[in-house]
């Protein structure tokens, strides 16, 4: 972690309100997702490569430089299969030890710069990696992830099974089940789910790699089975199933030695007895700080979908057939939107499908893709998001050899809203908003309108005006509206979808009344500052009558509130962070707020800000406190006076002890105060109703009262 010194400048009176009133604090965080560009139809299936035997299993697509990969058993090994130069060659990767007996599901597939890395399971049951590092017609090259060791100490123990590979950032990352030998936390599982990373400029020829192993649901309540891991910025994104049965979701942070991983789970969805996986049938796709995936469960074979957007999941059952074959579904999420492949099983004499399902307006939509051919049997589907659209394979398994088929949907190229922020404002207008998504170059028209389609009646009209950014976002201002709105974009190629991540919703109150926020109970604590705030137009609701006291606040958020309340300036040199793209809405916020934060720094060289990781109390404490100190409104805290105010806290000690003398600043100063049980849990991400919180006692205090 890195903490530069360059200052910016000092505050000035009134920015707070001056900002805040116009602009994106504390909405929904804007993230590419759920709304995807239609398509112009799925091409022809082709026939791209004919296999002797037929294989096992496949491993998921991969899509990378314009190429896809994926990994087929054939005759007990691992190929890897690509379209390198257009033709589908298959290529021995010299894997002679893979366990074909482990069942499906074990081997991944991960691809970073032309080199394809395969995870597998070896018939010792260690954990293995192969790879060509001059590309897959080249020499192979092997090494040892993890060494099944009975009887070792609270680490993985034999049978290493259901590996997940990704790259996420410079690092390679598998995520794997094993049986550990204790339990630390004396509980009784016998499964539990370990994620393994190495630098990728470790692997090479010859090289042996060292591998950090660390376990992930050792501290929890249970164990964990069928890990599917996917890559998000820096962050790691695993969701697995549990020993009950439940389907959960973690997601970790990267660090010096692997990644940090919450104390607690999220339950995605929680399967019935009869409805639990029974092999690794759980593939996960993550971008922008939203997760999409899908699973086959056992019993009645049901292909559910699941999204996560803004730390909320929603799940939807797309096939359901009471058979027994059932094959792993996969997921993509690129530029169609969120999209999973899955085999249509039936019991009919017309033969199977390959189906695929896309997610538009607010639903999933499935369609046949394959040919029904009798008595040949579309399987195993492996699906993946390109530059454009999608890519999708799939073998014909016609007793004894398989054809390997491809097809392609293009998507449309009409643009797409897939968020705004703030969502929602005065019914009088002039809220700014800004509008993201991709293909508003040359946008004619923001128009702010009901759809019958998602069931929003509201009125408003075109926007009192609006800046095309770039092709990825457009600030527009609201005109005079009611009740719930779609806010579409209007170019020459087409007009964007009405989705549910573009709703606008139009406040009676006209931001002068009672904000009647109907989800403060339990937050009576912060409903002065929350509805004092709303009523100055500061600070807004998520819609619906809502404000979401206990939503996270992001760093990239609280970056745009600090940029605007003290009027930072953009550095002469920015910094140019590898996670942050200079076209988004937090690039300059982030730039001017950084001398203030405290950021990562790349193995391979360059900086990562983490800009959608929730925003902790003592990182707030510090940044807000850095401020304040080079603008003279305050002084830091002494040594001995940092030990005298923190001695309050039960939790003192868990403050980073670089951080203590800033939250003994912000305590001192009247920011930030402990809980009722003494604590101060520095740790804790900031929700919206403590930022709320902080806002009003910064207006009152350092902005208004210039105390």
């Amino acid at each position: 972690m890195m903490r530069l010194g360059k200052l910016g400048r000092p505050l000035r009176s009134g920015g707070l309100s001056l900002w805040l009133a116009a602009a994106v604090a504390l909405g929904v965080t804007p993230a590419p997702v759920l709304a995807g560009g239609g398509g112009s139809g799925w091409s022809p299936a082709q026939q791209v490569l004919t296999l002797s035997a037929a294989p096992g299993t496949l491993s998921p697509l991969v899509s990378s430089g314009g190429l896809d990969y994926l990994v087929a058993t054939i005759n007990g090994a691992p190929e890897l299969l690509t379209n390198a130069g257009g033709a589908w060659q298959a290529y021995n990767t010299g894997i002679t030890d893979y366990n074909a007996g482990a069942g499906e599901g074990h081997y991944a597939l991960a691809v970073s710069g032309a080199i394809a890395y395969i995870a597998y399971v070896d018939t010792g049951n260690d954990l293995k990696l192969a790879f060509a590092p001059a590309g897959p017609a080249g020499a192979w090259s092997t090494a040892t992830i993890v060494a099944a060791t009975p009887g070792q100490t609270c680490g993985p123990g034999v049978d290493p099974t259901a590996p997940s590979a990704a790259v996420i950032g410079g690092t390679l990352a598998v995520a794997f089940e094993a049986a550990p030998a204790c339990n630390a936390n004396g509980s009784t599982h016998g499964q539990d789910v370990y994620v393994a990373t190495v630098p990728m400029t470790a692997l090479s020829a010859g090289a042996t790699p060292q591998w950090q192993v660390g376990v992930v649901t050792a501290g929890y309540t249970h164990g964990g089975y069928y890990p599917a891991l996917a890559g998000d910025g820096s962050f790691a994104d695993l969701a697995y199933q549990d020993s009950p049965g439940d389907i959960l979701f973690v997601r970790g942070e990267a660090g010096t030695d692997g990644f940090t991983w919450p104390t607690q789970p999220q339950v995605v969805t929680s399967l019935g007895t009869n409805d639990r996986m029974d092999e690794a049938k759980l593939t996960l796709a993550a971008q922008g700080g939203v997760d999409v995936l899908a699973l086959y469960t056992s019993g009645t074979a049901n292909v559910v979908a699941a999204t996560n957007l803004g730390g909320t999941w929603s799940t939807q059952q797309l096939f359901s057939q009471d058979i027994v074959e059932h094959l792993r579904p996969t997921v993509a999420l690129g530029p169609c939107g969120p999209a999973v492949a899955f085999e249509e099983n039936t019991t009919t004499s017309t033969g199977d499908q390959v189906a695929v399902a896309t997610f538009a307006s607010g639903a999933w939509n499935s369609q046949n893709v394959s040919p029904v051919e009798n008595p040949d049997n579309p399987m195993w589907p492996g699906l993946a998001a390109t530059s454009n659209g999608l890519d999708l394979t799939y073998l014909n398994d016609n007793s004894g050899s398989s054809d390997l088929f491809a097809t392609s949907l293009t998507c449309s190229g009409g643009p797409v809203v897939t968020s705004i922020s703030p969502t929602s404002g005065p019914a009088a207008g002039g809220t700014q908003i800004t509008v993201n998504g991709s293909g508003f170059t040359g946008a004619t028209a923001v128009v702010f309108a009901g759809s019958t389609a998602l069931g929003n009646s509201g009125s408003g009209g075109p926007a009192a005006s609006f800046q095309v950014v770039s092709d990825t976002q457009i600030i527009a201002v609201s005109p005079p509206g009611s009740a719930t709105v779609d806010v579409r974009v209007l170019t020459p190629g087409g007009e964007s979808a009405a989705v549910a991540v573009d709703q606008f919703t139009y406040q009676a109150s006209g931001g002068t009344g009672t904000p009647g926020f109907t989800d403060l109970g339990g937050y009576a604590w912060a409903q002065n500052a929350i509805d004092t705030l709303a009523k100055e137009g500061i600070i807004h609701g998520v819609g619906n009558g809502q404000y979401d006291p206990a939503g996270n606040v992001t760093r990239a958020q609280f970056a745009s509130l600090m940029m605007h309340a003290f009027a930072l300036p953009q550095p002469a040199s920015p910094i140019a962070f590898a996670d942050v793209s200079r076209g988004s809405w937090e690039y300059q916020p982030v730039e001017a707020a950084s001398p203030y934060y405290d950021y990562y720094q790349l193995p391979g060289g360059g900086f990562a800000f983490h800009p959608d990781q929730g925003f902790d109390r003592q990182d707030v404490a510090t940044v807000i406190v850095r401020i304040l100190v080079k603008s003279g409104k305050l002084q830091l805290a002494s040594s001995a006076q940092t030990q005298a105010i923190l001695a309050k806290f039960t939790d003192a000690s868990d403050i980073a002890p670089s951080l203590q003398p800033y939250v003994a600043t912000a305590v001192q100063a009247g920011i930030m105060a402990g809980f009722p049980d003494g604590s101060f849990q520095p740790q804790t991400v900031l929700n919206r109703a403590q930022v709320a919180a902080v806002l009003l006692k910064l207006q009152n205090y350092f902005v208004v009262t210039g105390s």
